[in-house]
């Protein structure tokens, strides 16, 4: 609702259980939102339009980022990095729609215990933007559903350093083989070829051009997904 939009909401130090063993689900709608040095055991967080800064936090049920205006407020590296626990399912990162890395910010990924970053459109066919800066750090793994991407526009900047031991891997959202069992259904499902681009380059102020975005990738396996589309 438009009053939920314009909420500030602030979590610190709590701690969320479901205590009969079933999953639970935090919806926030808000304009910011600050979560901290909180304990997540299968509660899942959905943080839809915040402006958030989420640090210190120990994620045991997954968390998703709707429409996000500025993803480098999601700490994964450095002392205040948030840990995940729990399954693969329960160990996810989920950027959904427009979430985007504000031009004149960096992002650093770097977050061992996380099983995946997962890409997802939403009903708009909006995928998540890369306007500044975003480094993936070697064992990052990203999965993409069926034609979501990462967009980077004009003047973003992705860079992927994996190494070869531990390469950044880039695959569709049912590829079970890296990172585990993250849609958590078993063997219901199965990854297909092309089924999403991992990379797209170009856009600008709602007109795709390539001018200015840098793409390094190092030791990165591309499977499933088209790598580098524009």
């Amino acid at each position: 609702s438009s009053s939920s939009a314009r909420a500030r909401v602030s979590i610190s130090h709590s701690v969320f259980d479901a205590v009969d063993g079933a999953q639970t689900t935090a919806n926030i709608e808000c304009a910011t939102a600050t979560v901290t040095g909180n304990t997540f055991t299968k509660a899942f967080v959905r943080l839809e339009g915040c402006d958030a800064d989420v640090s210190d936090n120990n994620i045991g049920g997954g968390l998703e980022l709707f429409q996000s205006p500025d993803l480098a407020g999601v700490d994964l590296a450095g002392p205040d990095a948030n840990t995940f626990t729990g399954t693969p399912a329960h160990r996810t990162l989920l950027l959904t729609g427009s979430s985007t890395v504000k031009t004149a910010t960096t992002w650093q990924v770097d977050a061992p215990s996380m099983a995946a970053l997962i890409i997802l459109q939403d009903a708009y066919g909006d995928s998540p933007r890369i306007d500044g800066r975003t480094d993936l750090a070697a064992g990052t793994i990203v999965k993409a559903r069926s034609g979501a991407r990462l967009e980077v526009s004009d003047g973003g900047t992705l860079t992927a350093a994996g190494t070869d031991q531990n390469p950044v891997v880039f695959t569709d959202w049912r590829d079970d083989t890296v990172g585990g069992d993250t849609n958590g259904d078993g063997n219901d499902s199965t990854p297909e070829n092309g089924s999403a681009d991992a990379i797209l380059l170009g856009q600008s102020e709602g007109s795709w051009q390539q001018t200015s975005q840098q793409v390094t990738l190092t030791h990165v396996n591309m499977r499933y997904v088209n790598p580098v589309t524009s």
